[in-house]
């Protein structure tokens, strides 16, 4: 009896199996179906290699769902970017709509490969102008300097520059020279402020003290800078010095009026 049950159960297993197995479509059918509903491969392509979609072969571009021969110009090459042009001009060469344009090379200058600034740059002691490369005229107690912009010179330590030529740098008394080869190329020694061409002493008044720059000064706290004196700030009932020292608060809960401090609700 029992072997008789368990026969009726394996040959029901056997019955499901093979009814499921003849639901699924054989391999070659399953491949026809999936290709009728990916999007076809065009001419001029390839599956992709990640099996999804297709990849425009070597020297055509994707438009749509087609793919384009790529239109190279003279002077120009293959990229591998299939999502642009396609296409790169040589060296030497600019993009000019969609031609390879040759630089225009000054004399005394190189190609960068660079699309800005004309594609080129001036060699060292030389500077722009337009679409040239002019020299650098270094005045005497000059140098070359590495910078873009402004004269491409400037003057040794000791001088300084006035239009176009180095002038020695005279430092007038309680100064020192910056090292700057522009601008004056001194300051005033601390204490003392700037008057024309010469450093005058700072005059400090009583209760003030030099700044941290030493080319001004400050009042102590408690008192007020007026004019060239310091002026001692009174504090009135219900007030303190502010954080400045410089100034006062109203205690709480009084508020500034004026000159006093008041309050304005009564406690009740």
């Amino acid at each position: 009896m029992l072997i008789r049950r368990r026969t009726r159960i394996v040959a029901s297993i056997v019955v499901l199996v093979a009814a499921a197995w003849m639901m699924i479509p054989p391999l070659d059918e399953a491949r026809a179906q999936a290709q009728t509903t990916a999007r076809p491969v065009p001419a001029n392509a390839v599956p992709s290699k990640y099996g999804r979609g297709w990849d425009c072969m070597p020297g055509f571009i994707a438009r749509g769902d087609v793919c384009n021969a790529i239109k190279i110009p003279a002077d120009a090459y293959l990229t591998r970017d299939s999502s642009s042009r396609g296409w790169e001009c040589r060296h030497g060469y600019l993009r000019d709509g969609e031609q390879c344009a040759k630089i225009n090379l000054p004399a005394n200058a190189f190609v960068t490969g660079s699309i800005y600034e004309g594609g080129f740059e001036c060699e060292r002691g030389y500077k722009r102008k337009g679409s040239l490369c002019d020299k650098i005229i270094v005045p005497a107690n000059g140098f070359l300097s590495d910078e873009g912009m402004g004269s491409g010179w400037r003057c040794e330590r000791g001088y300084r520059q006035v239009d176009n030529r180095c002038d020695p740098l005279i430092v007038p008394a309680n100064a020192f020279a910056t090292g700057d080869g522009y601008g004056r190329g001194w300051e005033c020694n601390r204490g003392y402020r700037r008057s024309g061409e010469a450093c005058l002493p700072l005059l400090i008044p009583e209760h003030g003290y030099l700044d941290s720059a030493g080319r001004d000064w400050k009042c102590s706290r408690g008192f007020r800078r007026t004019g060239d004196i310091c002026a001692s700030i009174k504090v009135p009932q219900n007030a303190h010095l502010g954080s400045t020292g410089s100034d006062w608060s109203c205690n709480k809960p009084f508020q500034r009026n004026g000159d006093v401090c008041t309050l304005q609700f009564e406690n009740r």
